[in-house]
């Protein structure tokens, strides 16, 4: 493979590769529960906007809008008093949240795909403008609205919710053809597990350190 060769590709894959790198960056902050995911926070979706909205994902364009906006404010909540917000306790999905969540997901889940796939007709959009897988794209939205409320709690089975979010992305991305996307959730699949086992053994040690001092 020449230069002109890896230059073109570069050239042409530039905002997904940038895309990618951020995204694993922002992803070690969010495994050591770092505040210092919250700056590339802010950055990370205008990145995935753009190309959700290039391949037609059009629910995860709604995701990182919601994101962008949280992270702004999470942000400024930890510049004001980052020592208060650094890390807080890890907590364990209790079954009233977990029953919410479900609920919730099952009343959204059809406006949601009839939303997006605008399969009765609901709005004037051509068919080329609707979401370019609906169902997967239903599931990755909803899954990820609850991973953002369980990680504002932070439920450690936020990273279950990404596992499943991640696997649905990449299916969507695989289907567009953006195959750099989808091998970043691909390899978001595998460390949502390693965020996974991260917290549990975080939040373990959190609980010795509070038997410890009592």
């Amino acid at each position: 493979m020449d230069w002109n060769t890896i230059s073109t590709f570069l050239q042409e894959n530039a905002i997904e590769l940038l895309a990618a790198a951020i995204t694993f960056l922002w992803i070690y902050f969010e495994i050591k529960a770092s505040m210092w995911m919250w700056p590339l926070g802010v950055i990370l979706p205008i990145f995935w906007i753009y190309i959700s909205m290039e391949s037609r994902f059009y629910g995860n364009v709604v995701v990182n809008t919601y994101y962008l906006i949280t992270t702004i404010i999470g942000w400024v909540m930890w510049a004001r008093n980052p020592k208060g917000t650094e890390q807080g306790q890890i907590r364990t999905l209790w079954g009233k949240l977990l029953a919410l969540s479900l609920l919730g997901m099952v009343l959204l889940a059809v406006p949601t795909y009839g939303l997006l796939s605008n399969c009765w007709g609901w709005f004037d959009i051509p068919a080329e403008n609707t979401s370019s897988l609906p169902w997967a794209d239903t599931l990755a939205t909803l899954i990820s609205f609850v991973g953002m409320i369980w990680l504002a709690l932070k439920v450690k089975e936020q990273w279950l919710c990404w596992l499943f979010a991640n696997i649905f992305s990449s299916i969507i991305f695989f289907h567009t053809r953006y195959w750099i996307s989808g091998v970043v959730f691909v390899v978001n699949v595998s460390l949502s597990v390693i965020g996974y086992r991260q917290w549990i053994r975080m939040q373990r040690a959190q609980s010795q350190s509070h038997y410890s001092a009592t």
